[in-house]
């Protein structure tokens, strides 16, 4: 499982970081976590869209970078100090995605040959 987070809860972060009051921010720096998933995890969230959906994959070199990233990211002093909170999960990421792609692949992406995704 590796840490991720949608762009949208990032911007949301660093607005209420921006509007936190000064008094509770007790620290220079915080961590901030939201979903972590492996493709597999992924996987099966989208097929709650595609119920076809099939993924393979083949390790490459870029997994080393992976390998150095930390498992998760432990955020409880920004959800304690100023009330950090995400707000997708995995298939709120999913839906976000399926919403903004069918109008510009319509049909197509739903289409047999593009039920099987290989990275």
């Amino acid at each position: 499982m590796l840490p991720m987070m949608y762009i949208d809860d990032c911007k949301s972060s660093i607005i209420q970081l921006l509007v936190a009051p000064a008094e509770v921010l007790l620290r220079r720096t915080y961590n901030l976590a939201a979903v972590s998933f492996t493709p597999e995890v992924l996987a099966e969230a989208i097929r709650e869209f595609v119920p076809e959906f099939e993924i393979t994959y083949k390790v490459d070199f870029r997994q080393k970078i992976a390998d150095t990233w930390p498992n998760s990211l432990n955020d409880i002093n920004a959800r304690n100090d100023w009330g950090w909170r995400h707000h997708f999960e995995i298939r709120d990421l999913c839906k976000v995605m399926f919403d903004k792609l069918k109008p510009v692949y319509g049909d197509r992406m739903l289409s047999p040959k593009s039920r099987a995704v290989s990275c």
